[in-house]
């Protein structure tokens, strides 16, 4: 005698309560007719009696289970192929059986494997599909090759990953695991325990790197090794760069799992090679939750450097022509080095010592770009090869100091000095310049010349006959879109005093070139 799946969600939902569970309560829960529920009662009780446990108690439209047996119950189900999910659980399986199973998965494969409805498959097709797509995925139908996942191959394995983490029940490991091992024995022609497999070559790779890998009792990592198997066997694969590919191959995660894969193929178990990449990211403790397509990749690392550059330029005060060609340089350098970041893999410079003590200045402001620009952590050794690779990118004339006057900033502030005060070392500190600074009260504007100011700082709303094109209101404390709007201003002042000489030669130029005539000033503007 076997329980059916709404018989084995009863028990379950039994042990859940803990106590006395309301009959009518649980009947409505489960939206099941009166005399279907005590159908269900009946047949329990009766594989109970079967398999020595205590029956279930009824006692004033009042139900109950004897918690002792919660751990021989559970030993049975999983014995007899029962599984209790919740629908959470059970979205996560399909998903999981169509992304990692070798069969067409059908309407109807899914029904017998949950012994659930047709309305009940269709409705967690639905809610499955809604899910896949926010994340760019398709969930598909093909004939002959039945519901099908489409879509980037990282972004799949991200899916599952965090399909596996939403089993909150042993049942439901239970049931990926039996999954996996059906698959592979299917597609490898080889009937070993893979999961026993996958865990010795993490225990082997924590003897070869000497450390503890902290995988907790789930497997959810032997698992993903297991993944990575079945999807490449299935013809699919993860895309990494270059770059990335060259940095993982120089770890040591990367040459335990490779002289594990050699053994393995010694022993006529064919490990995919191109999965070690995959495989050594999982060891190196990169959640693959977190990891990205190549295109987003690209993107993010694009993102970075644009705004190391402007870092870079702001807090030295430097003016930098050629900014997006300076990018797609600065990409071929910043690539590896986010992936040696990425990966904990450690870089050494020899010329560390040398680059601090010729170009000190320049040393501080890499390292204070490279960590506005998100690259928190970054090591010396790394910051030295981006200081030696700005300097060499430049010349005098594409790099230059600005030779104009100090710039001059005013800092209004109606009731507090300390405010302006605060404001001022802020500043200096967000941007390294030297520059100066004024401080006056709100009640003396009138007697002031605001044209020979750069910047106007207000630390509260001016009114309108003050206002110009120079104005920030700031508070106190300063935030990301406060200093990029004072940046912007600083910048263009600054860009606009260098360019002037350079500007006017070029004019003096034109003026002298026959047939031209005169320029007038439209012409020196647009310059």
């Amino acid at each position: 005698m076997e329980l059916k799946s709404r018989q084995t969600i009863i028990l379950h939902k039994l042990f859940e309560n803990g106590e006395l569970t309301d009959s009518e309560k649980l009947q409505k829960e489960l939206k099941i007719a009166k005399r279907t529920f005590y159908y269900d009662i009946e047949h329990i009780n009766d594989w109970l009696v079967q398999n020595h446990l205590h029956q279930v108690t009824m006692s004033n439209g009042r139900i109950g289970v004897s918690l002792d047996d919660k751990k021989k119950i559970d030993t049975l189900l999983k014995t007899e192929n029962n599984y209790f999910l919740s629908i959470t659980e059970r979205n996560s399986v399909i998903i999981l059986t169509i992304a990692l199973n070798n069969k067409p998965i059908t309407i109807q494969y899914i029904m017998e494997l949950f012994d659930i409805s047709k309305n009940t498959v269709l409705k967690s097709l639905k809610q499955i599909k809604e899910e896949l797509e926010e994340v760019n995925l398709n969930l598909v139908y093909r004939p002959k090759m039945g519901y099908l996942i489409e879509g980037e191959e990282t972004t799949v394995r991200k899916i599952i990953w965090k399909q596996l983490y939403k089993m909150s029940t042993s049942i439901g490991l239970v049931l990926v695991r039996k999954l996996l091992q059906s698959t592979l024995e299917e597609l490898t022609k080889d009937e070993i325990d893979f999961y026993e497999l996958c865990r010795c070559i993490i225990k082997q790779y924590e003897m070869d790197a000497q450390i503890n890998c902290f995988i907790g009792d789930s497997g959810y990592e032997y698992m993903m090794v297991q993944v990575a198997w079945i999807r490449n066997l299935k013809g699919y694969e993860c895309e990494m760069s270059e770059e990335e590919r060259f940095i993982l191959m120089n770890t040591e995660s990367y040459q335990s799992i490779e002289k594990n894969v050699m053994k393995m193929h010694m022993q006529g178990i064919a490990f995919p090679k191109r999965e070690i990449y995959y495989v050594t990211s999982i060891f190196l403790g990169i959640d693959s939750t977190s990891q990205q397509t190549p295109e987003e990749e690209d993107a993010y690392i694009y993102n970075i450097v644009q705004k190391f550059v402007r870092s870079f330029s702001c807090i030295a005060c430097i003016n930098i022509t050629e900014t997006e060609r300076l990018c797609k340089t600065l990409m071929h350098h910043m690539r590896p080095l986010f992936y040696r970041m990425k990966y904990g893999v450690l870089s050494q410079n020899i010329l560390v010592k040398d680059v601090r003590r010729m170009y000190p200045d320049v040393f501080d402001f890499t390292e204070r770009a490279a960590i506005d620009a998100g690259l928190n952590g970054i090591s010396e050794d790394e910051i030295a090869s981006l200081c030696v690779y700005l300097i060499g990118c430049f010349d005098e004339k594409r790099i230059r100091k600005s030779e104009v006057e100090p710039s001059k900033i005013l800092i209004v502030s109606s009731d507090s000095v300390s405010k302006a005060r605060l404001v001022k070392e802020q500043l200096q500190k967000a941007f390294g310049w030297e520059f100066v600074c004024d401080i006056i009260p709100k009640n003396q504007l009138k007697k002031m010349d605001l044209t020979e100011y750069v910047l106007i700082v207000a630390i509260e709303k001016f009114e309108e006959r003050y206002r110009n094109s120079n104005l920030v209101v700031i508070d106190p404390i300063l935030q990301e879109g406060s200093l990029n709007a004072i940046a912007e201003h600083l910048v263009t002042h600054i860009l606009q005093n260098s360019y002037d000489s350079t500007i006017q030669d070029i004019l003096d130029l034109i003026k002298t070139t026959e047939g031209l005539g005169n320029v007038d000033q439209a012409v020196y503007s647009r310059l």
